[in-house]
């Protein structure tokens, strides 16, 4: 066998052995982002369209950040995205275990105008007492 022939077939071998435990890293980790979740529509959004029904399971596509106006949303983690308004949903269920709800809440500070319905999430439901929190991200306070 020729030297020149050895030592490529060495090189090919050497180089394909940290390059194939990394393209299999790289795809574990892709399936591993993947957010499960559970949208609950609300009879208006549902009864124009009969083919669907209340609940739609999938996989989040789109962020949850300041109050968005839809959600995109897809059967497999890597399928197509579906958009739903935000009008049209009455909550959702992030990862079986974040509950995202919409709630009228009031600004605090002196320019901050009337309540306005947003994304909240539940912390705490029972004995008579609701806990939300909600995160907004406000660019110009960034700056």
């Amino acid at each position: 066998m020729d030297k020149s022939l050895l030592v490529k077939l060495l090189l090919i071998t050497f180089t394909a052995s940290f390059f194939v435990p990394e393209v299999a890293a790289r795809k574990k980790k892709e399936k591993e982002e993947a957010v499960s979740v559970i949208l609950y529509l609300n009879k208006v959004a549902n009864a124009n369209d009969n083919s669907k029904g209340m609940v739609i399971k999938g996989y989040l596509r789109s962020a949850i950040v300041n109050d968005p106006t839809f959600f995109e949303v897809s059967e497999t983690p890597n399928g197509e995205r579906i958009r739903y308004i935000s009008e049209d949903i009455d909550s959702l269920v992030v990862m079986d275990s974040l509950k995202y709800v919409k709630r009228k809440c009031k600004g605090m500070g002196f320019m901050a105008g009337g309540p306005k319905i947003r994304w909240v999430r539940a912390e705490y439901e029972g004995r008579g007492i609701d806990v939300y929190s909600a995160f907004f991200y406000h660019s110009r306070a960034c700056k």
